[in-house]
């Protein structure tokens, strides 16, 4: 019966056939699936870019002297308006302080929204940046711009969530280069949240590339032997230097 079957239906001919259709359908999904990974990648990487551009253009300006004279302003504009509540209420007084307060007002919108746009686009950034290296290997070297915008804004609270988020999901291996400036940040301090995020990273890149990873770490806990080593040399030499200084005036005193 199943040699009947066999010869009407070519079972091993209809396998053959299904695994050639089904060996075909996984190149052209995997071929699909990079190409997809492939655009998602450079899509992240491209928003990451702008975004970081933008708050680099916006970091510029906050520090520029017209922003500075911005924010001088509306402090004089308080200070002027606080005098003029205390004058006596005459239309020119009134004129006077309904200008300056309009004023003061269309500065301290405009500082207010390129603060909060500053901040948008940092957290754009940093999350871009981050699933641009979770897609793939060709940004790689984004990972310094990741890290540089991290260590700038460590008390920033908003990407310190973005970071809980995105930051475990990129390889550890990525974040070999930057081991020493990293590392360099350790602290004993629990309560602080860049601090917890940064002894995770360190024991993930430790656990998975402890060849890499510990040297750095055993010559951070290691700093201050060294001054410990020539303490005990100068300590040595300086007995010895004592030593010969005795003799030498034993030797030297009259026999009597």
């Amino acid at each position: 019966m199943s040699r009947m079957m066999n010869d009407k239906y070519n079972i091993p001919s209809i396998y053959q056939g299904s695994k050639h259709k089904f060996e075909q359908a996984t190149t052209v999904y995997l071929a699909e699936s990079r190409e997809k990974q492939e655009i998602c990648l450079e899509a992240h990487s491209s928003l990451a870019k702008f975004a970081d551009g933008q708050y680099q253009h916006l970091v510029r300006y906050t520090k520029s002297a017209v922003f500075e004279t911005k924010q001088k302003g509306i402090v004089e504009a308080q200070v002027a308006l606080e005098k003029l509540r205390k004058e006596p209420h005459t239309d020119e007084m009134k004129k006077m302080s309904s200008i300056l307060s309009r004023q003061k007002s269309i500065d301290t919108l405009e500082v207010e929204n390129t603060e909060k746009e500053k901040k948008n686009y940092l957290i754009l950034a940093v999350k871009y940046y981050c699933q641009s290296l979770q897609c793939g290997d060709k940004h790689n070297l984004q990972v310094f711009r990741l890290v540089s915008l991290w260590l700038d804004n460590m008390s920033h609270d908003a990407l310190a969530d973005i970071l809980n988020i995105e930051l475990g999901n990129i390889p550890s291996y990525k974040f070999l280069p930057l081991l020493p400036q990293l590392s360099a940040r350790i602290s004993n301090d629990a309560n602080n949240p860049f601090v917890h995020k940064l002894n995770k990273l360190l024991e993930r890149c430790s656990v998975e590339h402890p060849h890499h990873t510990l040297p750095v770490l055993l010559s951070i806990v290691n700093l201050y032997l060294d001054k410990k080593y020539t303490h005990n040399l100068d300590s040595r030499a300086l007995n010895k230097k004592n030593k010969e200084v005795g003799k030498q005036r034993n030797w030297q005193d009259p026999i009597l």
